[in-house]
């Protein structure tokens, strides 16, 4: 069973981050849509066992808070 997470970004340096932890988690991205114009975003799909899910979402919250700290 597999299951769908979109998450919208604001930032190229936390896309990279999180496009990196899913390898960690077993997870894949099906799309990312990116706009570098003036004000970048970036929405990446993702899909994964529901567990998987869960425990990436865990990860990119805790990536997304340090960043933010990082990048004050």
């Amino acid at each position: 069973m597999s299951e769908r997470l979109e998450l919208p970004l604001h930032d190229q340096r936390a896309l990279a981050k999180v496009l990196t932890a899913l390898t960690r988690t077993g997870c894949t991205a099906t799309s990312v849509r990116a706009n570098f114009g003036d004000n970048y975003s970036a929405v990446i799909t993702i899909e994964g066992a529901p567990l998987n899910l869960r425990r990436l979402t865990a990860m990119i919250s805790r990536l997304i808070s340090t960043h933010q700290e990082e990048y004050r």
